[in-house]
């Protein structure tokens, strides 16, 4: 990998923990290191910034990253790696973070990665050390073809404590029809539940809203009553049922 000459440079891949890694971890004085290679959810992730002589012992390590829409319609990206040690504990922490505002030339970008982050395969942003908190760059976006994202809300959704409401449907993002591994939904606006998930691309997709106990799984199960409900992913950006 040829060394970075102008602050910073990031290559994140989706994922929003890494479960495992082999990366081989440099950190200086001043927290800048290089990453090999470390994989998150099974994409294969290469971070790497400007890199300094300094080496100490390899590390395990945990990546973060979010991309955020503020109320002023700024983007701002910040990145976070958790170093662990031999006990899988947190020692060390490096935080990034810069902003992309209105005037830059790739906002149109930002704006299309804030809405489809879940989607990303990759990019390469660069951080500048003498910039303040402006990113200098935002290229080289890829996104999944695989998958589409997909707004579900489920109303009506009175629970009792331990219990929450999921989506699960006839694919493998949806849980294969098993309660078990069904899709989560948020409770924010209760008793109505609604999140943004994967769904495979170009695919006939039957799904029901359930409930079950979040602890146990087979327990405390409620269907949706009536038919399945059906959409083609390719073609629907949200979906909602009622219990």
């Amino acid at each position: 990998m040829k060394p970075l000459t102008a602050g910073m440079m990031c290559i994140l891949l989706a994922g929003i923990t890494c479960q495992e890694s082999n990366a081989n971890t440099r950190p200086n004085d001043q927290g800048y290191y290089h990453i090999d290679t470390v994989y998150a959810s099974g994409y294969l992730s290469r971070v790497s910034y400007q890199t300094h002589e300094i080496q100490p012992p390899s590390s395990e390590r945990q990546d973060r990253f979010s991309i955020l829409l503020e109320n002023d319609n700024r983007v701002v990206l910040t990145t976070e790696h958790v170093f662990l040690d031999e006990r899988n504990e947190p020692y060390w922490t490096k935080r990034h973070q810069c902003v992309i505002d209105e005037q830059s030339d790739f906002y149109p970008a930002a704006i299309e990665l804030v809405y489809r982050q879940m989607e990303v395969k990759g990019f390469h942003v660069h951080f500048s050390v003498t910039a303040g908190q402006s990113c200098q760059s935002l290229e080289n976006i890829e996104y999944r073809h695989d998958v589409t994202q997909v707004y579900f809300s489920c109303h009506n959704g009175h629970t009792y404590w331990g219990q929450s409401v999921y989506v699960v449907g006839n694919t493998e993002l949806l849980g294969n029809w098993d309660p078990a591994k069904a899709v989560r939904l948020d409770s924010n606006y209760y008793p109505s539940w609604q999140k943004t998930t994967l769904v495979e691309s170009g695919k006939d997709i039957e799904w029901k809203c359930i409930k079950r106990e979040e602890q146990n799984p087979s327990a405390g199960i409620i269907w949706q009553p009536g038919a399945n409900n059906y959409f083609f992913s390719d073609n629907a950006s949200s979906q909602q049922a009622i219990f």
